[in-house]
């Protein structure tokens, strides 16, 4: 493919254009049209701009690599602007239907040609709406808010309207010409606001004459009688993030004051002294929607006059390598530091271990309670996955100590390890003994996919029962039971593995699968009662590219009744399609059916007991009817994406592998529909079976939908993500619950140098799991982010302290329920894109 742009006399962009084609060995030409509408309306204020034209860049990429480019390639014959044709000006707007009086929006859309663009509010141009510059990229916006300054400061309905290089300037009469586009938005005015009243003192909790606690109260007129949330953060006269509270509560028609409270040893940690800065959001919880935002100074405080941490770092730390079975190698790196603890109670110790230059390295915790007095607490880091990282040098340990109980960071430090050689550590994993019996007790009934029990290994140190008792029996039957899965998740490839060659007997050894979960990292083993279960297995994609790596696709099925299989029955698959390209991943494709034929056995039980169903014939032949892909947006097809494509052929028998995807290169980003005819020689034929599935590049930092969302509750979440790529991110989207209205109502991504907020959530009329931010952005690769997110209703949640996904980590600091509980392992399952 070739692309390249074009520009006037000035050195100003006009347009772009990109073709692709097959080209064979030899000198070939590439043919680039421009848009001459674009050419004709560009720089119309000047009445147009005349050539010669710069071909400013063309590139050109071989798939996704770029292979060659030039800058100022070429400069065409002369033209006039009229000679090309007109364009007809047309502007489109970008803005939700309703918007709050008081609250911030974006006046935005695009327009087709053009520099600059006016919006008049019902016929009035304001100063703040005049001259919108339009980006190269077509679009434009302007920030304002909805108040009687703009002509938006009363309910009912306004009209906006645009016009492409306009002349007009504020307090003209808008253009004859009829308006280039317009819009119609609904004011309303919000169910409680701010009211001007703001208080704050320093309360000491302990009469010790210094203050516990800076407490703020602000006034709230409520106009309609509700369930309400009130969510503010301290920051120093330097701008340094402290604290963060939040307060639910139902407010009835009238004044209120609500308070916060802010932790007093934060505010002495930050060493500051002068007036702080409260930032405040008041949301409304029954319709979902952020309703007011104000910002609040205090008066002078002195960082002095606040209460001491409850513990604090000694500044004396140790190190050292542990060699857990003696072959000489360390299995872990130990760090040791030491603490002063002035107040009895629950602390927790955060360590991130990074190289001397600040590479990301690995992480851990450690929670304890710890009486008053002098304590150590260990920090541990797996021996194989510094091995892995081959560094050689020194490790920069991030200590961070909070205060559980007020989920409060109390004290941070650093501390520069002695020197090691990464061939110092373990590249083994030590196995762990895990017992596979399951307890008699159990009431397992024949035929059902029962899980035995599962269980999640966290780090390849610890040994784990997984089972205990004699070897698995219930009251209605006495056999053994068959491992039928075993799931892993190493955190190097993050792909799903599972083998279900393993039988339990009497012991099951988890050396035995070493070879899938090679450093921390998870794996889930289920064990399913053996008789009356058919399980296949087949290879998911049978040629791969080079630096792609391979899969499996499992489905097992299960029944009392297995004729429920043969036409109209539902088969329970697990199916993970993963592709793997040297750049880029595409995202995990989950696949869900009903309506599929059982076609073939070779099980004579059911032979005998189907005598008259040919289909059941090992030596019959299935016709494969009819494939088609269908969008849910526009029914298109697409045209033979699959290994068989053809309308129809004849097979022995069926497997859902060979639907699998043919092509090296993905399918686009969507939703798909597979819709199937299948009919066997005796004339049995199922029609109404489909499967769904989702495809698309991993473009985004995503957690994925845990397996078991619950226990989940709205609250504030709070944590860090660090990308380990460059990520683009216009919108947050919240994996909800099955059947619940989870989302997020307020997200704020920062750091010391930065920070962006999400516009209102909208409520549940429009596309209520996504919700946009002010202005699209980037999170950089191995850039520590922190961030804030409120949700609503039941949103799914990871229940981790740290997660690893395709594009980065994400770690859980703390997230308080709408009950006032803390917890410190609730990530939330979103989707950054």
């Amino acid at each position: 493919s070739v692309s390249g742009g074009v520009y006037d006399n000035e050195n100003d962009y006009i347009t772009s254009d990109w073709a692709e084609t097959e080209l064979n060995t030899g000198l070939q030409k590439f043919t680039l049209k421009f848009d001459g509408r674009k050419i004709y309306g560009h720089k119309m204020y000047k009445n147009g701009v005349d050539g010669p034209f710069n071909l400013g860049y063309v590139e050109m990429y071989d798939g996704w690599n770029r292979i060659d480019y030039r800058y100022d390639a070429y400069v065409t014959s002369y033209y006039n602007y009229t000679e090309f044709e007109e364009i007809t000006p047309t502007a489109i707007f970008d803005i939700p239907g309703t918007i709050v009086i008081g609250k911030v929006f974006e006046v935005r859309g695009c327009a087709n040609t053009g520099t600059a663009v006016d919006v008049f509010i019902n016929d009035v141009l304001h100063p703040e709406l005049n001259d919108i510059p339009i980006r190269p990229d077509n679009e434009f916006e302007a920030e304002v808010i909805a108040n009687s300054s703009i002509g938006m400061g009363t309910p009912g309905t306004v009209k906006l309207k645009a016009w492409i290089n306009c002349p007009k300037n504020p307090g003209d009469t808008p253009p004859v010409e009829s308006a280039h586009g317009e819009i119609e938005i609904v004011l309303v005015e919000p169910t409680a606001k701010f009211a001007p009243g703001f208080n704050d003192y320093g309360l000491d909790t302990d009469d010790n004459s210094l203050y516990d606690y800076l407490v703020i109260e602000k006034e709230i007129n409520v106009r309609k009688t509700g369930n309400y949330r009130l969510y503010g953060s301290l920051e120093s006269p330097s701008g340094e993030g402290i604290d963060s509270d939040y307060n639910y509560t139902h407010l009835d028609v009238g004044l209120h004051s609500i308070k916060l409270r802010f932790y007093g040893p934060s505010i002495y940690n930050t060493g500051e002294s002068g007036n702080f800065v409260v930032y405040m959001n008041l949301y409304d919880t029954d319709e979902g929607r952020c309703l007011d935002s104000t910002t609040n100074t205090t008066p002078y405080y002195s960082y002095t006059n606040f209460e001491r941490p409850s513990a604090e770092f000694t500044e004396n730390f140790n190190d050292y390598g542990l060699d857990t079975d003696e072959d000489t190698s360390y299995n872990c790196l130990v760090i040791e530091s030491e603490i002063t603890v002035k107040k009895a109670g629950e602390y927790r110790l955060y360590c991130t271990l990074r190289t001397a230059s600040g590479e990301w390295v690995s992480y851990d915790w450690n929670e304890i309670h710890l009486e008053v007095g002098i304590h150590d607490i260990t920090s541990e880091f797996s021996g194989l996955r510094i091995y892995n990282f081959e560094y050689n040098g020194s490790f920069k340990a991030e200590l961070e100590l909070y205060a559980v109980e007020e989920l409060a960071k109390i004290d941070e430090a650093e501390y520069l390890t002695a020197y090691y050689n990464y061939t110092d550590f373990d590249p083994v994993m030590p196995p762990a003994i895990v017992s596979l019996t399951a307890n008699p007790d159990m009431d397992i009934s024949k035929g059902n996919p029962t899980v035995i029990n599962a269980t999640i290994i966290e780090d390849y140190l610890e040994e784990i029962i997984l089972f205990s008792g004699e070897k698995v029996e219930s009251n209605e039957t006495t056999n053994i039971y068959e491992l039928r899965s075993i799931e892993g998740i190493p955190s190097d490839e993050w792909s799903s593995v599972r083998d279900n060659t393993y039988n339990i007997t009497e012991e099951w050894n988890a050396t035995a699968i070493g070879s899938y979960v090679e450093e921390d990292g998870g794996f889930y083993i289920g064990c399913y009662y053996a008789t009356d279960g058919i399980n296949e297995t087949y290879p998911l994609i049978r040629e791969l590219p080079a630096g792609c790596k391979n899969n499996e696709f499992t489905r097992t099925l299960y029944g009392t009744d297995l004729s429920s299989f043969l036409h109209n029955g539902t088969w329970y698959d697990d199916a993970t399609i993963m592709y793997f390209p040297d750049t880029d991943k595409v995202e995990v494709v989950y696949v869900s059916s009903s309506g599929m034929v059982f076609l073939n056995t070779t099980d004579p039980k059911l032979i005998e007991e189907y005598k008259n169903a040919k289909s059941l014939d090992p030596n019959s032949k299935c016709k494969f009817r009819k494939l088609l892909i269908i969008t849910d947006s526009n029914g298109t097809i697409i045209e033979d994406p699959f290994r068989y494509g053809e309308e129809t052929r004849e097979s022995k028998e069926f497997k859902i592998g060979d639907l699998l995807i043919k092509k090296n290169t993905p399918l686009p980003a969507g939703e798909y529909l597979i819709g199937m005819n299948v009919e066997d020689e005796a004339g049995n034929r199922d029609i109404d079976g489909t499967i769904v599935f989702t495809a698309g590049i991993t473009k985004v930092f995503d957690t994925g939908s845990p397996s078991n969302p619950y226990p989940s509750i709205a609250g504030t979440h709070n944590g860090t993500i660090t990308p380990n790529k460059i990520i683009e991110v216009s919108k947050l989207y919240t994996y909800p619950c099955t059947g619940t209205g989870g989302h997020t109502e307020y997200a704020r991504i920062y750091n010391d140098s930065w920070s962006i907020e999400t516009l209102p959530w909208e409520g549940y009329g429009g596309d209520w799991h996504n919700l946009s931010f002010n202005e699209p952005f980037k999170l950089y690769a191995d850039v520590e982010y922190k961030f804030t997110l409120i949700t609503g209703s039941y949103p799914r949640i990871h229940h981790n302290i740290s997660l690893l996904t395709p594009n980065g980590w994400i770690n859980c600091s703390s997230f308080g329920d709408a009950n006032g509980r803390v917890y410190y392992d609730w990530i939330p399952a979103i989707k950054l894109k």
